[in-house]
C-alpha cells in the first residue's frame, strides 16, 4: 500500500485514496499560494481603479465639475485605467470608472459628468484604449 502525504504540510493521509490534503486549512493555504501569482495583476488594476473612483467621487462631492489633468495626476489618477468608454455621436468619448464619468477637454481639462452608462458595462465588449 502506498503511503500518501498532504501536499501542503507533508502529514500522513488516511481515508479516500484521492485525498491530497489533511484538512481545509492546508487545502486553502496551498490554493491561495498557487493562485496568488496569477491574481497579482488583478489586484493591482483593482487598486488603481478604486483610487481613480475615489478621486472622481471626492471631486464630485465637493461640487467640482471641471479639473485640470495635471491636478488629477498629482492626486494619483491614472488615465490609462477605466472600466468603460462610450463614444457619443459627436465623437466625444466619455470614460467611466464604474459609475463615475469624465470627458477630456483640450488635453488639459477634465469635465466630470453626472450621467451613468446607458448600457450594462459588465457585458459591454466595446473598449476604447487611450
Amino acid at each position: 500500500m502506498e503511503i500518501r502525504r498532504c501536499v501542503e504540510c507533508n502529514q500522513l493521509l488516511w481515508g479516500r485514496t484521492d485525498r491530497k490534503f489533511c484538512n481545509n486549512k492546508c487545502r486553502n493555504a496551498h490554493n491561495s499560494r498557487k493562485n496568488s501569482k496569477s491574481n497579482i495583476m488583478i489586484r493591482l488594476v483593482n487598486r488603481i481603479l478604486k483610487k481613480n473612483y475615489s478621486i472622481l467621487a471626492a471631486l464630485k462631492s465637493e461640487g467640482i465639475t471641471t479639473a485640470l489633468i495635471s491636478e488629477l495626476k498629482i492626486k494619483g489618477f491614472r488615465f490609462e485605467h477605466f472600466t468603460f468608454a462610450d463614444m457619443k455621436q459627436d465623437n466625444q468619448i466619455s470614460y467611466f470608472c464604474y459609475n463615475q464619468a469624465y470627458r477630456t477637454k483640450d488635453n488639459s481639462m477634465v469635465i466630470l459628468l453626472s450621467n451613468k452608462p446607458k448600457r450594462d458595462i459588465s457585458i459591454s465588449r466595446r473598449l476604447i484604449s487611450v
